[in-house]
């Protein structure tokens, strides 16, 4: 795009019938939050009526599209062709009948040159896929836990970086199973095999174990490789790091911590280590988050209540690879904008999206998150802290500028948006819906109900 973007440039109004209320790209950029609960029109009303003005503004946003239920797929087609886009729709699905699409987000050049380095970006995602399979689990892991995963995944990634130069998801699966698990296996069996005529049973054992280690392990091949690799002084402290890590360190933890923590790793990975999403996220790429700021739409078509672990995975990847990608990329005055939509977003609400929206309006993203009520989103962050994931929670709330409230019956809702509602305007809504027409009620203070077709 050449022509600079008028961020005040109007999506739609929000009193169509009057022309009243501009809706502009700058506001959207700032974030919305359509909050209402089964059946109250939220998708189908304001959720439509944004979605198609994102979609037939000039600007072709480009967007990434999660889905939660099996129809939102051919919802979504129908928007894009009303709009005209269907050009520019690219559909991520295990489908045999759609065009077989890819995403190895592992070599995706966001991860690769994004704030924090690789080896940072790479933690940081694979920390939060794992914990998008144990959302709202009581009894949250304690920071000890948490800091010896980070561990695995820095110290295992900085190894496979200096051995093989590239760091794959698999190969680090196989540095982790064949980790040492016992000091015998790291013992110097060498020394131990010139003395051999006066070993004692004990050492003799140790031989035999520390020989098996050393000639079969695949982490014993990578740590060979990667302490004759060439490297800077600054890789070369990394690496011994990381050697001290698995031989001497990894071998003598209590056998329930070691065990707790590779396995909270290798559970995860297998999901994307076998079946589709091997496929679908693990060899090339075919489609890349990029590709939106070129106006593509990219429609993720694992609805996460149909496919349950492999669907919040997938969509959980994507976003996060999203919003890395738009932090990445070179604002400039003809950028083009693009969104985030998430429909029963507290199925895939993770910790980043505060993070991200906090600073999504600079980077011309506008993120829409649909949910039934703030308890879902409390319940997703709450873990073991739930004051903490009120302030979590708020704070999202806070930066999402446009707050749309539907029919619903959370307690906890409704008193938020009472005293939200009390110092700002409130539209009064009867009948908003893709077919249906406006009645619209403008008003200044106290919340007062709604009611209508949606």
């Amino acid at each position: 795009m050449n022509t600079p973007i008028d961020l005040d440039s109007i999506l739609m109004y929000l009193d169509p019938l009057q022309q009243r209320e501009p809706f502009t790209i700058r506001q959207a950029l700032e974030g919305t939050a359509i909050l209402g609960g089964t059946g109250s029109g939220k998708t189908s009303g304001s959720g439509y009526h944004l979605a198609m003005a994102l979609l037939s503004h000039p600007a072709r946003f480009g967007g990434l599209i999660t889905t939660a239920k099996l129809e939102d797929r051919a919802m979504w087609e129908r928007f894009i062709r009303d709009a005209g886009r269907e050009d520019d729709l690219v559909v991520f699905s295990m489908n045999a009948e759609d065009k077989p699409q890819s995403f190895n987000f592992l070599n995706d050049p966001a991860v690769h040159t994004g704030p924090g380095g690789l080896i940072f970006n790479l933690v940081s995602f694979l920390e939060t896929i794992i914990k998008s399979l144990e959302r709202g689990q009581k009894g949250g892991e304690a920071p000890f836990w948490k800091h010896s995963l980070r561990q695995l995944l820095r110290l295992g990634f900085i190894l496979l970086r200096a051995a093989n130069g590239i760091i794959t998801l698999s190969d680090l699966h196989q540095l982790v199973v064949s980790a040492p698990r016992d000091a015998r296996q790291v013992a110097d069996w060498q020394e131990l095999e010139s003395r051999v005529d006066s070993l004692s049973s004990s050492e003799l054992e140790t031989l035999q174990i520390s020989k098996e280690w050393h000639t079969n392990s695949y982490c014993c091949d990578v740590i060979d490789r990667a302490l004759r690799s060439e490297m800077t002084d600054d890789e070369r402290r990394d690496v011994e790091h990381a050697v001290q890590f698995w031989c001497k360190t990894w071998p003598i933890l209590p056998n329930e911590t070691r065990e707790s923590v590779s396995m909270t790793f290798l559970s995860a990975a297998d999901y994307l280590l076998t079946g589709s999403l091997r496929t679908l996220l693990t060899t090339d790429t075919t489609v890349s988050t990029a590709d939106t700021f070129d106006g593509k739409l990219i429609l993720i078509d694992l609805p996460v209540l149909a496919y349950q672990d492999v669907g919040v995975l997938a969509a959980t990847i994507w976003k996060q690879a999203f919003q890395l990608a738009v932090q990445s990329r070179d604002i400039q005055g003809d950028s083009r904008p693009v969104f985030l939509w998430s429909d029963e977003a507290h199925l895939t609400l993770t910790e980043q999206d505060n993070k991200f929206q906090t600073v999504a309006r600079g980077l011309r993203c506008a993120t829409v998150l649909l949910t039934q009520n703030l308890d879902c989103f409390y319940e997703v962050l709450s873990g073991n802290h739930p004051q903490s994931a009120k302030f979590a929670v708020d704070s999202l709330m806070g930066n999402l500028s446009t707050k749309i409230f539907h029919a619903n019956s959370s307690a906890t809702t409704n008193k938020w948006a009472a005293e939200l509602i009390g110092k700002q305007y409130l539209w009064q809504t009867h009948s908003l819906g893709e077919n249906g027409s406006y009645n619209m009620d403008y008003y200044e203070g106290r919340l007062s109900h709604s009611s209508g077709d949606n």
